[in-house]
C-alpha cells in the first residue's frame, strides 16, 4: 500500500495511533503492530533511512511467536531499544512485525555518517542474542509500504477491531445478538442488483437503496443488515466476505454500525461504526 508524502512542516509529534492486525508470510502466521498515523503522514522527507532491528526468540510457540515466558522479557527489551534508538538517532518508530521466531522493529532516521554503528551501539546488550541491525536508504519509505502497511483485508480488520473495542468500552455486551447495519456502493444499477442477490443468498436483509447523482464513480448505494453478535471472530468473517463480494461486483463495502447493547439485550446510549 503506497503512502502519501509527509507534509512539509508537519511535526513528527503528531499523536501516534497504534493498531495491530494479523497476517501471513510464506504460509506462516505473522502479527503486525503499526503506527497508523504514518499511513496518513508519511513518508517524512527528513528521515530517509530505515533501521530494522531483529530480535530472535530463545523460546517460541508453535506459530513462531514468543512463548508466554519469553514475552515479558521481549516487551521490556523492545521498549528499551525503541527508546534508545529514538533518543540517540532522532528516529521515529513506525511499526513491528512478529514472524517465524523473531520480532522486527522498524524505525526511520535522518541520514548521517556512522548511523549504522550508532544504531548497533543503541541496541547492544539489550537482548540475548544481540539484536541484528540493518540500515537501508529508503527515501520513499518503500519498506514501510511493502512490508508493514496493511492490505485491504487487514485495513478492514483494524477498523473492525477499533469499533469493537469502542463498543466494549461503552459497556456493550459483545455476545448479545443485535441488528448490525451495513452499507455498500456500486458503479451501476446492475452491479447493485447482482450484489442484492448475493446478500439474499447469504442471509442479509435488504433495508433500502439510495442514489447519489453527484458521485461519478459509485453512485448506487445499498443499506442492508444482519442479526448477530459483534464478537470479533464472528464479525471479521462477515465483513471480510462483504469486502470481497462487493469488490467482485465492482463496488466497495463501506462499513457497518451497531447500537450499544447491554447485558440485558436492551440498547444503551450510543453506537459504533466502522
Amino acid at each position: 500500500m503506497p503512502i502519501e508524502p509527509h507534509k512539509q512542516g508537519e511535526s513528527s509529534a503528531t499523536p501516534e495511533q497504534w493498531s495491530t492486525f494479523p497476517g501471513e508470510i510464506d504460509g506462516k502466521p505473522a502479527s503486525y503492530l503499526i503506527d497508523w498515523s504514518w499511513l496518513e503522514r508519511g513518508p517524512d522527507p527528513k528521515r530517509t533511512v530505515c533501521i530494522r532491528v531483529r530480535l530472535e526468540f530463545s523460546e517460541q510457540d508453535g506459530n513462531g511467536f514468543p512463548s508466554e515466558e519469553e514475552y515479558p522479557r521481549l516487551s521490556d527489551a523492545v521498549d528499551a531499544i525503541v527508546d534508545q534508538v529514538r533518543r540517540r538517532l532522532d528516529a521515529v518508530h513506525v511499526g513491528e512485525r512478529t514472524h517465524d521466531g523473531a520480532r522486527e522493529l522498524f524505525l526511520y532516521a535522518k541520514s548521517s555518517k556512522g548511523l549504522g554503528e550508532a544504531a548497533a551501539k543503541a541496541v547492544a546488550g539489550r537482548w540475548s542474542p544481540d539484536p541484528s541491525v540493518a540500515i537501508e536508504d529508503d527515501k520513499s519509505w518503500s519498506v514501510f509500504a511493502e512490508e508493514l502497511a496493511p492490505d485491504s483485508w487487514q485495513m478492514r480488520y483494524m477498523l473492525d477491531v477499533g469499533v469493537v473495542y469502542a463498543l466494549k468500552d461503552a459497556g456493550d455486551a459483545l455476545e448479545a445478538p443485535r441488528k448490525i447495519e451495513h452499507y455498500a456502493v456500486f458503479p451501476t444499477h446492475a452491479d447493485r442488483r447482482a450484489f442484492i442477490e448475493w446478500c439474499t443468498e447469504h442471509g442479509f436483509a435488504i433495508d433500502g437503496e439510495s442514489d447519489d447523482p453527484d458521485d461519478d464513480e459509485l453512485p448506487f448505494g445499498l443499506d442492508f443488515s444482519h442479526v448477530g453478535t459483534v464478537e470479533l471472530e464472528d464479525l471479521v468473517g462477515r465483513t471480510s466476505a462483504l469486502e470481497e463480494a462487493a469488490a467482485e461486483h465492482n463496488g466497495m463495502y463501506d462499513g457497518w454500525q451497531s447500537p450499544v447493547i447491554g447485558a440485558d439485550g436492551k440498547p444503551l446510549q450510543g453506537e459504533g461504526a466502522a
